[in-house]
C-alpha cells in the first residue's frame, strides 16, 4: 500500500545518507592517516607531540560546481532586510560570501553553523595609486562587517554596487569551492605549538619542514591560518582587546585569548582585490561567539611583508 511504499522510500533515503556519511568519514580518516604517517617520517625527538598537532583545515579551492553561492568579490546576494554596510556614510567593499551548507560536508567536527550565509565587508579608502589604497592592518569594529543570514535562500537577490562605491572596487566575481585537508600549524609562532613545549631539535626540524613545505594552504577556513608575519592568533587577540599596546598586562590577556580564536576565513587579496593591495586578510571569532552566532564580535586583521 501507499503507506508501506512511503516507509520504504524513507528507509532507503536514510540508508543512502548513512552510506555517504560512512564513505566520507572513511575517506577523511585515510587522508588524515596518510598525512600523519608522512609527517612522522621526519626525525623527531618526540613524535607524539608532533602527531597531536595534526589538524583539519578546510582549504578554499576551485569550485567543482558552478551552481554555488560561495564567492570572492562580485555582487553580494543579500536578503531585503540587510542593507549594503557603510562606514561614515560611505559603502564598504564586498569581499566574500560563504554558503555554510557548501562548507558543512568538510566540517567533520561541526564547528561552524551547518546552514546560512556569511557576508564579509570592509571599508577601504579610494586607491591612492596603481599600487592600491592606504589602510590599517588592524580594523576597528565599525570599519568592517560580517553578516549572517540563515533564512530562506529564495529571499536573497543579487544587489547592485552602490553608485558611491569607487569603480575600482567593483570587483569581478570569483566562485569558490572547498576541500578537507590536514596540516600541522604553518608557523611555530602560535599558541598550539607553544603549548607543546617542543625541544630545540624538534623546533628546528619543524621550521625545516615549513621551509620545504610546498603544499601549504594559504586560503582557509578553520585550522591555523598561514601567517605573513607573526602568528595570526596573537594579532586577533590584540585586536580583540581594542589596543595596540603590548605591555605586560596586555600580553597576559593576549596569551589567555589566543586559544579561543577560530579561523573563520583567511585569504589573500592578490589576484582578487589588487586595486586595494596584496595583503593577506584574516577573520577570526572566539569559540563562544561562534557557538552563539555572534558574528558582530568577529575580529579582522591584515598582514603583509
Amino acid at each position: 500500500d501507499i503507506k508501506a511504499k512511503n516507509m520504504l522510500k524513507f528507509l532507503l533515503l536514510i540508508l543512502a545518507f548513512s552510506t555517504l556519511f560512512i564513505f566520507f568519514a572513511f575517506k577523511s580518516k585515510s587522508k588524515m592517516d596518510a598525512f600523519t604517517n608522512d609527517i612522522l617520517k621526519r626525525k623527531w625527538e618526540n613524535p607524539e607531540k608532533i602527531k597531536s598537532l595534526v589538524e583539519e583545515v578546510i582549504s578554499v579551492d576551485n569550485p567543482k560546481n558552478i551552481n554555488i553561492l560561495s564567492k570572492f568579490g562580485g555582487k553580494p546576494n543579500l536578503p531585503k532586510n540587510i542593507s549594503w554596510p557603510e562606514y561614515e556614510k560611505k559603502p564598504m567593499v564586498f569581499l566574500a560570501q560563504i554558503n555554510l551548507k557548501e562548507v558543512s560536508e568538510f566540517d567533520s567536527n561541526k564547528i561552524l553553523p551547518q546552514n546560512g550565509i556569511l557576508f564579509f565587508f570592509a571599508f577601504f579608502k579610494t586607491p591612492e595609486s596603481e599600487f592600491g589604497a592606504e589602510y590599517s592592518f588592524s580594523f576597528k569594529k565599525e570599519e568592517f562587517k560580517v553578516l549572517y543570514f540563515d533564512g530562506n535562500l529564495n529571499e536573497i537577490y543579487e544587489v547592485e554596487f552602490p553608485k558611491s562605491l569607487p569603480k575600482e572596487y567593483w570587483f569581478k566575481e570569483q566562485k569558490i569551492g572547498f576541500d578537507l585537508n590536514y596540516q600541522i600549524p604553518p608557523t611555530t609562532e602560535t599558541w598550539k605549538v607553544n603549548s607543546k613545549k617542543l625541544s630545540t631539535k624538534d623546533l628546528q626540524e619543524y621550521n625545516n619542514y615549513l621551509l620545504a613545505d610546498e603544499n601549504r594552504y594559504e586560503e582557509t577556513i578553520l585550522g591555523t591560518p598561514y601567517p605573513i608575519q607573526y602568528g595570526v592568533d596573537y594579532d586577533w587577540a590584540l585586536n580583540y582587546l581594542g589596543t595596540q599596546e603590548e605591555n605586560d598586562e596586555n600580553k597576559k590577556k593576549i596569551e589567555l585569548l589566543r586559544p579561543e580564536f577560530i579561523n573563520l576565513l583567511s585569504f589573500t587579496m592578490l589576484g582578487k582585490f589588487d586595486k586595494i593591495g596584496i595583503s593577506n586578510c584574516y577573520f577570526g571569532i572566539r569559540k563562544e561567539d561562534l557557538i552563539n552566532k555572534r558574528f558582530e564580535n568577529v575580529v579582522f586583521i591584515l598582514q603583509d611583508t
